[in-house]
């Protein structure tokens, strides 16, 4: 008889009852470092496909919002990773936390308010597509339309380093904005992000969502966790960049790893 794969059942009240892996000792002693941190923070989760790492993680979730009353998000990077701009996504699932949760509550919709109108901003002062790839396939091009071509260039990028300060400013401003609206939603705990399946996207979507949670959202108070198959990943990268290190590419975005523990699976 053919099974198909089963969401866990998680009861609030009886959070393990169905943690058939054992689960709880290390989702508790986790909950302790998420708990006492006041710094920004990405820490990774990595296990082989099918280890049980959502499993894991939606337990996690549901007990730092019972046991804890740490407030979370979770999505599927997979799933949303049909949109081309990672900030965009996981802007979309802070809004529908805030839509689900804090709906009555002004205060903290005006303060997404104000992040949502950055978002923009800060995607606006990013490099003009129009810039990428605009060198390739000139060499057979005649030279008058190479140098007008190259004029163009230059003069974008004399505007580009003229709004650097500006770019700058915008950025700050937009995390001031993230900072105000998570001490609304929780002044004394961090809110957490959990991102799962990051390893399943596609490459380039991967990359730059690692690169969005590096540069933006490095915000005290905010801790990612980032459920990964590092093998695959590593491959991802590589497909993107060669044959590199991906290890010390991978630590210029991931504070720390926990390495999920392959326990008994027969029960």
């Amino acid at each position: 008889m053919i099974q198909k794969h089963k969401i866990i059942d998680i009861d609030e009240d009886n959070i393990f009852k169905n943690d058939r892996l054992k689960r709880e000792e290390a989702i508790k002693d986790l909950s302790l470092l998420l708990e006492n941190t006041t710094e920004s923070l990405v820490l990774s989760l990595n296990a082989p496909w099918g280890a049980g790492k959502t499993t894991f993680v939606k337990l996690w979730k549901t007990y730092l919002k019972k046991e804890k009353g740490i407030n979370s998000i979770y999505f599927s990077a997979w799933e949303d990773d049909f949109s081309k701009e990672p900030l965009i996504s996981i802007m979309g699932e802070i809004k529908k936390y805030i839509n689900d949760n804090f709906k009555q509550n002004s205060e903290v919709e005006s303060k997404f308010d104000k992040v949502k109108d950055l978002t923009g901003k800060v995607l606006k002062r990013g490099v003009p597509s129009f810039l990428k790839g605009m060198t390739g396939g000139l060499f057979d091009i005649d030279k008058g339309f190479e140098e007008a071509i190259g004029s163009v260039v230059e003069s974008a990028s004399k505007e580009l380093i003229d709004n650097y300060s500006k770019n700058k400013e915008v950025l700050e401003e937009f995390k001031n904005a993230i900072q105000e609206l998570l001490s609304q939603i929780d002044k004394s705990k961090p809110f957490v992000i959990f991102i799962d399946e990051l390893d399943r996207c596609r490459p380039i979507y991967a990359i730059e969502l690692l690169e969005r949670i590096k540069h933006i959202f490095g915000i005290d108070g905010l801790i990612f966790v980032l459920s990964i198959d590092k093998v695959q990943l590593s491959e991802s990268i590589k497909s993107q960049y060669g044959n590199i290190d991906t290890d010390n590419y991978l630590r210029r975005f991931i504070d720390l790893e926990y390495n999920l523990q392959s326990l008994n699976n027969d029960d």
